[in-house]
C-alpha cells in the first residue's frame, strides 16, 4: 500500500480517535511554570489500520519537521501530530531514523513556526536548570528541571541525568536550555527512560541536506537490526546498576554477527576490566578504537585495562591520547599522575593530579597523594593542607586524620590535631601507633593525665611504644 492510499485512509479514521489523542494528552501533573512551549507538540503512532499506538512527545525544529522518539512510531512509522493551539497533522514516514539514539525526524504539511529552533552548543556542567515540556489542558507548557549528571558515553551519545520532581516524563519529552535551545529528549530504552543530549552538528546537517533536495534517508547509514539495538541499550542499564556480568552478555550480544558498534565494544571491555579480565578489555577497547579512532573514553579505559595488566607506558600512552581528544576529562588527568607518583617522577605527578577539580569524584586520590608528595618534599604545611582537603571530602578517612594529626603536633599545634586522632583512635583502638601519637598531642597540650591515661592503654596492648612513651612523660617539666 502506498502512502498516498494510507494517508487517504487514515484521514477517514481521524474522527475515531480524536477523543482518544485529546485524552491521551490530558493527565495529571503538578501545575508547571506558565511558560508556553509553543515548539512541543503531541506524537501520537499509528498502525497499519490507523489506530492509535503508544503517544508521546517531539518538537517542531523548523517548517515541516518534527522531531521525535522512534519508540511512539508504528511499524509503518505514521503518526499523528497534535500542535500547542489543537490541530491535527497526518505526518509522512520518517525522513530519517536514528535508532541507536532512538530520534526520528517527521516531515508534516502544513506545520509552521515563526523561527527555527536551534539546538544547544557547547558543554553542561551539573548542575544546570532546564526547561521540560509537558502536557496539560491547555496544550504544552515548560517545567523546570535540573541536570545532575553528563554521561558522555561516546562522541554520538550524552546521557543526561535530569531531576524533575513528580512530572510523568514522555517519550519524545524535549528539554531546553535556560536559552530556549533544544538541548535533549527523553527515549524509552530497555525498560529504562533516559534523556540524550542532541548532537548539535549532525540535525543541522540532515536539514541542510533536506532544503538542497537532498535525500536525507539516502545519505543515512542502514541500520542494525533491532536487537542489537536492544542489546545495546540493555548493556547500558546493566552497567548503570554496576551488574557487570550480565552488562557483557548484553553487549556481547548487541556484537553478534559482526555488528560495528563501537559504543557496544568499549561497554563489553568496560564490563570486562571491572570483572578483572584485562586481555579481553583491552581487546575489546583495541577494537572500539579501530571503528571510532576519535574515541576518547575507549582511549581511557584501554589505559585502565593496561595499567591493571602491568603495561605502564603503554597505558600512559592511552591516557595521553584520551586528554588530548578529551581536554575536559579529568580522568586521564588522575591515572597520568598516579602513573608519574609510582615511577617516582612527583613535580610531574603534581601537574597532573591539580588538574583534577575537587568536585571530581576521586578527588580524594589526588589530594592524598598530593599530601604524600609535600610530606616527601618536607613541605610540612602544604602536606597537612592536602590532608585537610582529603577530609573534607571524606571525614572519616582514616589515613588522613592519622597523617594530619601527625602534622599538626610536628607543627607545633597539638590542639588542632587531637579531635582529629580521637577520631582515628575510635576507628581502630588495636592501631597502637595511632594511640601513640595521640599520647603525644595530649602531652604537648599540657594534659599530662590523658597523656598517662593512653600509656597504661599502650601498656595493656603490649605495645613497644609504650616505654618509649614513659620516658617522654617521665621527663616533663
Amino acid at each position: 500500500m502506498t502512502w498516498f492510499r494510507q494517508r487517504s485512509n487514515l484521514s477517514l479514521r481521524l474522527a475515531r480517535w480524536l477523543l482518544v489523542l485529546w485524552g491521551a494528552t490530558i493527565w495529571a501533573c503538578p501545575a508547571p511554570a506558565a511558560v508556553p512551549a509553543p515548539a512541543a507538540v503531541t506524537v501520537v503512532g499509528l498502525d497499519a489500520e490507523g489506530t492509535p499506538q503508544r503517544h508521546g512527545m517531539g518538537v517542531i525544529l523548523e517548517n515541516g519537521l518534527v522531531l521525535s522518539s522512534n519508540s511512539i512510531l508504528g511499524a509503518d512509522g505514521l503518526a499523528v501530530i497534535k500542535t500547542a493551539d489543537g490541530t491535527l497533522h497526518l505526518s509522512k514516514p520518517p525522513l530519517w531514523q536514528d535508532f541507536l539514539q532512538g530520534l526520528c525526524l517527521l516531515e508534516v504539511e502544513g506545520l509552521a513556526v515563526s523561527s527555527p529552533l536551534q539546538p544547544a552548543q557547547g558543554k553542561w556542567r551539573p548542575p544546570l536548570k532546564v526547561g521540560l515540556a509537558v502536557l496539560t489542558g491547555k496544550g504544552p507548557s515548560l517545567t523546570e528541571g535540573t541536570i545532575t549528571g553528563v554521561l558522555a558515553l561516546s562522541p554520538r551519545i550524552t546521557l543526561l541525568k535530569i531531576t524533575s520532581g513528580d512530572i510523568q516524563i514522555m517519550d519524545g519529552t524535549p528539554v531546553f536550555s535556560g536559552d530556549g535551545r533544544l538541548l535533549g529528549m527523553y527515549h524509552d530504552f530497555a525498560d529504562l527512560r533516559l534523556c540524550l543530549a542532541l548532537n548539535s552538528q549532525d540535525l543541522p546537517k540532515k536539514i541542510q541536506r533536506r532544503e538542497a533536495g537532498t535525500s536525507i534517508t539516502a545519505t543515512a547509514p542502514t541500520p542494525l537490526p533491532p536487537e542489537v539495538y536492544q542489546a545495546f541499550w540493555e548493556g547500558v542499564a546493566a552497567s548503570l546498576r554496576e551488574d557487570w556480568s550480565k552488562a557483557g552478555e548484553h553487549f556481547d550480544a548487541a556484537l553478534k554477527n559482526e555488528a560495528v558498534l563501537p559504543e557496544a565494544a568499549l561497554g563489553r571491555g568496560v564490563a570486562r576490566q571491572h570483572l578483572k579480565d584485562n586481555i579481553g578489555a583491552i581487546l575489546d577497547c583495541q577494537k572500539a578504537l579501530k571503528w571510532e579512532p576519535g574515541y576518547a573514553l575507549a582511549y581511557f579505559w584501554l589505559g585502565r585495562a593496561q595499567e591493571e595488566s602491568g603495561l605502564l607506558t603503554e597505558a600512559a600512552t592511552a591516557y595521553h591520547r584520551a586528554k588530548e581528544l578529551a581536554p575536559d576529562m579529568r580522568e586521564p588527568w588522575l591515572h597520568l599522575g598516579l602513573l608519574a607518583y609510582r615511577g617516582g617522577k612527583l613535580a610531574t605527578a603534581k601537574e597532573f593530579l591539580q588538574q583534577v577539580p575537587d568536585d571530581f569524584p576521586q578527588a580524594l586520590e589526588k589530594w592524598w597523594r598530593l599530601g604524600q608528595i609535600y610530606l616527601t618534599e618536607q613541605r610540612w604545611e602544604e602536606a597537612q593542607e592536602a590532608f585537610g582537603h582529603a577530609l573534607s571530602l571524606r571525614p572519616n578517612y582514616l589515613p588522613a586524620l592519622v597523617e594530619r594529626g601527625k602534622l599538626l603536633v610536628k607543627l607545633g599545634r597539638p590542639e588542632e590535631a587531637i579531635p582529629l586522632l580521637e577520631q582515628a583512635v575510635a576507628q581502630q583502638p588495636e592501631q597502637t601507633h595511632i594511640r601513640y601519637h595521640l599520647a603525644l598531642a595530649y602531652h604537648f597540650s599540657w594534659r599530662q593525665a590523658a597523656a598517662w591515661e593512653e600509656y597504661w592503654k599502650l601498656r595493656r596492648q603490649h605495645s613497644a611504644l609504650a616505654p618509649r612513651l614513659a620516658a617522654l612523660l617521665e621527663n616533663q617539666h
